[in-house]
């Protein structure tokens, strides 16, 4: 089956987890150096050709500030699929986890969800194992788990195809 399918995506975490850091990465291939809240949500749009498949992606970067929290719900209105990110140096990021995909689940339903460690390539301030990261995923029933570096650009493409693939359930 070929054809053109759009595809919008939610990037969810606290605060300075790097969603729009990785979010640029994927879409422009930068990498933002100064660090800039992102009010209410950000869009990019980006086409990608996967597996004989069109796909228009919109990805939502949504603010991780509580300030958002009573807005958020109209950024997750026809989300196919989320990502959930948290810092591997923030142990709190980490336990928010669940709380995004409660979120996630209250205004999406249950949709393909992607679990993200990032920042790994802070090798020296990392608090939260690989290990853990898969173990929270499993016990959450997550469709999949990954650990990637928005600064490096390490596993940032394999992130986004994956929920894709996730959405769309090809292989």
């Amino acid at each position: 089956m070929s054809g053109e399918y759009i595809l919008k995506v939610v990037v969810v975490g606290d605060l300075a987890v790097g969603k729009t850091s990785l979010v640029v990465r994927y879409a422009e291939n930068k990498f933002p150096t100064s660090y800039k809240p992102t009010i209410g949500a950000d869009i990019m749009v980006k086409m990608v050709d996967l597996k004989g498949k069109k796909v228009r992606l919109a990805i939502w970067d949504i603010a991780g500030h509580e300030t958002f929290q009573k807005i958020r719900r109209y950024y997750y209105q026809g989300a196919a699929g989320a990502l959930i990110l948290y810092d591997v140096t923030n142990p709190e990021s980490f336990e928010h986890v669940k709380d995004w995909y409660e979120d996630v689940v209250t205004h999406c339903g249950k949709i393909p969800v992607v679990l993200i460690g990032n920042k790994i390539d802070l090798k020296d301030q990392r608090k939260i194992t690989t290990e853990q990261g898969i173990k929270k995923a499993e016990e959450m029933g997550l469709s999949k788990f990954l650990e990637t570096s928005a600064k490096t650009g390490a596993n940032v493409h394999t992130a986004f195809v994956s929920i894709i693939e996730e959405v769309l359930k090809i292989t």
